[in-house]
């Protein structure tokens, strides 16, 4: 999402930096970019205690995700930035403590935003809407008097309240739900442009019966922020439920979320497959229906045209903007009917990289 707009930031002659954080690092290492900031090389590691340095060695070598593409020097950097503010804020025992019962969430960044801010001297900062790091950029850019800009992924419920003094959304619930947060926020409803291509592809004619069943490893409690996980007897349940109605169409395409393990929770058919694609969009392309829960594939899927089956979890469980095709419990109990899905019927108008860069360039055009 961010690459794209930094891509076409660039395309327009404008000057622009890329710090992508964790996950991040791969894909533009997958990708082929190489101008971007290592957050090993702008972090500057100041002489700290050898107890606090033993202690995030330690946490690296049993929290670093070699299999997720992830450089160890990146994971270093991003502890050490986290866990040298923390110790520095409350101490190193008390320090120890916090970060022991929260995880990652304890991190402080404040410090090292700053001191990148001072390093790179940006006219503006542009986020995701990622806790931590992210917020902690844009509170270091307000103290320092330079505009900020966000963008929310999907729908306005983020793990930590957005504070940029631009906020771009993809569609209404979600600026409905960050103005719900905080009444003072500056929205601007532009799209996301990781929807743009989805949406345009709606023209495709698909009558085909077939249906993908989109998979996802869980749901966000919005109150608490936690995270029900979904085991093997939720998804042994769910299919229970749902499988008498794949007498309805020729094709069933099952997909996994990547971090899942591929099991089968169904009654074998032969008409029932497990999507390996390497893209979601090349399966919704071809297929008529989509089913799940509150996973993204299935509002990509939604946006470009199939007839999605939408499942709810109770009100204060995390939802797509579509119309629910039924209620899930959290045991995976559920009722399908056949009849009961929803279409997206309008395409979107416009280029949401263009909204945003517009929106952009206004904003400082006036600072």
């Amino acid at each position: 999402m961010i690459y794209r707009i930094y891509n076409y930031f660039k395309s327009q002659g404008i000057g622009c930096l890329l710090l992508p954080l964790t996950t991040g690092i791969k894909y533009v290492i997958d990708q082929g970019i190489e101008d971007y900031i290592e957050l090993n090389k702008l972090y500057k590691i100041d002489s700290i205690p050898l107890a606090w340095k033993e202690f995030i060695d330690s946490e690296v070598n049993n929290n670093h995700k070699r299999e997720l593409g992830i450089p160890f020097d990146h994971t270093l950097a991003y502890y050490s930035i986290g866990l040298t503010g923390l110790f520095e804020e409350l101490g190193f025992e008390k320090g120890k403590q916090e970060y022991l019962a929260n995880g990652r969430k304890a991190f402080i960044y404040d410090k090292f935003a700053r001191q990148a801010l001072q390093d790179i001297k940006p006219s503006a900062v542009f986020v995701t809407n990622v806790a931590r790091m992210e917020r902690a950029f844009v509170r270091a850019a307000r103290e320092k008097e330079i505009p900020s800009f966000a963008i929310d992924d999907l729908f306005g419920v983020p793990h930590e309240p957005l504070e940029a003094d631009l906020i771009f959304v993809d569609n209404d619930v979600a600026k409905r739900n960050l103005l719900a947060a905080n009444s003072n926020l500056k929205i601007i409803v532009s799209g996301n442009p990781v929807f743009d291509d989805i949406s345009r592809s709606k023209s495709l004619i698909r009558n085909n019966a077939e249906l993908l069943i989109v998979l996802q490893t869980g749901i966000r409690n919005l109150k608490s922020g936690e995270v029900r996980q979904f085991d093997k007897n939720f998804y042994e349940r769910f299919f229970q439920c749902i499988q008498p109605g794949f007498c309805n169409f020729t094709k069933i395409h099952v997909r996994f979320h990547p971090s899942m393990k591929e099991q089968v929770y169904w009654e074998e058919a032969s008409n029932i497959v497990i999507d390996r694609k390497s893209k979601i969009q090349d399966t919704i392309s071809k297929v008529e229906f989509a089913l799940g829960m509150s996973s993204t594939g299935l509002y990509e899927a939604y946006l470009a045209g199939c007839k999605c089956y939408a499942f709810e979890f109770d009100d204060d469980f995390f939802r797509l903007p579509i119309r629910a095709s039924g209620h899930i419990s959290l045991e995976g109990q559920c009722s399908f009917a056949f009849e009961h899905y929803s279409q997206c019927e309008n395409v979107r108008e416009g280029n949401s990289i263009q909204l945003i860069y517009k929106s952009v360039k206004d904003a400082l055009s006036n600072n």
